[in-house]
């Protein structure tokens, strides 16, 4: 994806920035409190629904079938979770840095606005309309979802990546230079060959 909006200036950038500790940090971090954190209470969940199926009276002769589980897992919890990780890594887009990296801010902002609005959009159709929908539809939206978080966790990185702290101390560093191997003179010496020629 991230290939898809930035120029391979700004994908390289980024790559090498990924290296900096700071950045090792940062997304650690943000692995551990945001994606796992958010996560881990809908498995938790999804694991009890499919524990206590069998204590309805109408289930107790019936096998807990893929559509089902795909069923519970719809109802709206991932796009939640993919709104609340834009919103938590977007703040680090507030921070000024170098002018030279304002192009790359505004098309991170675009597409995290845009994740938003597909976010709170698929949210409210499968809470307000989740008993009206087929198996099908299920199954379609609920691909929709996850492959809508797919594409927040790369632009969240992409955020937590352009942080001001992160850009000064490794991001920055790595234009400078990839602008100064280019820009720097290559010298080369070229010795002139003597031709001597023979006097007839």
């Amino acid at each position: 994806m991230k290939k898809l909006f930035l120029s391979a200036d700004e994908f390289m950038a980024l790559k090498q920035s990924q290296e900096h500790e700071v950045a090792k940090g940062e997304i650690s971090l943000f692995k551990i409190l945001n994606i796992f954190g958010n996560l881990l209470p809908l498995i938790i969940a999804i694991g009890i629904s499919l524990l206590l199926f069998h204590t309805k009276d109408e289930n107790i002769d019936k096998s807990i079938s893929c559509d089902y589980i795909i069923k519970i897992s719809n109802n709206g919890s991932l796009p939640l979770i993919c709104y609340s990780l834009i919103l938590s890594s977007i703040i680090f887009l507030l921070d000024k840095t170098e002018p030279s990296q304002e192009s790359l801010r505004k098309k991170v902002l675009a597409i995290s606005v845009l994740l938003l609005f597909i976010s709170i959009s698929l949210y409210t159709l499968l809470t307000a309309q989740s008993d009206s929908i087929s198996d099908n539809g299920h199954i379609l939206l609920f691909g929709m979802s996850i492959l809508l978080f797919w594409f927040t966790i790369i632009i969240s990185k992409c955020m937590i990546l352009l942080q001001k702290k992160i850009v000064e101390g490794g991001f920055d560093k790595s234009v400078k230079h990839a602008r100064a191997i280019v820009k720097e003179p290559t010298s080369v010496n070229v010795e002139d060959d003597e031709i001597k020629f023979d006097e007839r």
